[in-house]
């Protein structure tokens, strides 16, 4: 999924790529990706399905 990761002031700084893997449809699963940038937000981009 693409996340859109935001400052402070809410602009966008940079889109990043999280992998998430085996999640059933309708079904929910907890990730966490460490950044070398400091957001204030992020908000959900997009969603792919393989």
């Amino acid at each position: 999924m693409f996340v859109t990761l935001y400052d402070d002031q809410n602009r966008p700084l940079d889109d990043v790529l999280v992998q998430v893997r085996n999640v059933a449809s309708g079904d929910s699963a907890r990730f966490e990706q460490r950044l070398d940038l400091q957001a204030g937000a992020a908000k959900l981009k997009y969603v792919g399905v393989n």
